[in-house]
């Protein structure tokens, strides 16, 4: 039983080693500028005269992750995030990984790469306290604020990748007072999705015409026309 705890303690030294030689990679991907703290990130937001973003994620949603893996780690998407500044907010703690700074090796958090975990937790403390001092958290979630703090957008929850960039557009284009784009004009007429033109006006003193009765089950009138109408038949065949 003494011996136990000792070699515990060995295997969870070896797994922190293993955990310490992985590669860069990360969900998050490399390349995004994330913010180290939330005062740094102001300071960015005033100087580069842009928006700040929250990005909320907790490791146990599954929402989370399939955010930081559809969006963050998308290199597609990193040239659309450089109209903000992103603060990454998390309350979790990773094994770090090792990656290169110029010269040296430092260790970084594997999922927002460049920072440690105790940073992204402070700045998940920050956020608490500014938007959420009673209750849950929820995540994902996405603020979009100025460089002054004020709220300009927020959403809950899980997007999409065209539902992430439709919103964080319009939120950059509110930040600078820009008008939403224009709606793309109606196809021509005839074509398809084109308007139904509409039925012009009656002549004055022309009545409407009147649509023809449908016959009713059962009514004797009908039934002596139709028998009518047979028997004039069967005369012509006669």
């Amino acid at each position: 039983m003494h011996l136990a705890r000792p070699l515990l303690g060995a295997l969870v030294l070896a797994l922190a080693g293993i955990g310490h030689s992985l590669p860069a990679q990360s969900p998050a991907g490399p390349g995004i500028p994330w913010a180290s703290s939330v005062s740094e990130a102001f300071a960015r937001a005033k100087s580069e005269k842009k928006p700040v973003l929250w990005v909320v994620m907790k490791d146990e949603e599954i929402a989370c992750k399939r955010m930081m893996k559809d969006i963050y780690a998308n290199a597609g998407i990193v040239d659309r995030l450089a109209d903000v500044v992103l603060l990454p907010s998390s309350p979790a703690l990773h094994v770090p990984i090792r990656i290169r700074n110029g010269d040296q090796e430092v260790d970084s958090c594997p999922h927002y790469v460049g920072r440690s975990c105790a940073e992204h937790q402070l700045i998940e403390l920050e956020f608490r306290t500014r938007f959420v001092p009673h209750g849950v958290v929820v995540a994902p979630q996405h603020v979009l604020c100025d460089p002054d703090g004020k709220v300009i957008v927020r959403k809950e929850y899980e997007m999409k990748r065209a539902e992430f960039l439709a919103w964080i557009d319009a939120g950059v284009r509110k930040f600078r007072g820009e008008p939403e784009p224009a709606a793309p004009p109606a196809p021509p007429p005839g074509e398809a999705g084109a308007p139904t033109p509409p039925i012009p006006p009656l002549p004055p003193g022309v009545a409407p015409p009147t649509p023809p009765a449908a016959p009713v089950a059962g009514d004797p009138f009908v039934a002596s026309e139709v028998v009518m109408a047979a028997e004039v038949e069967v005369g012509k065949l006669a």
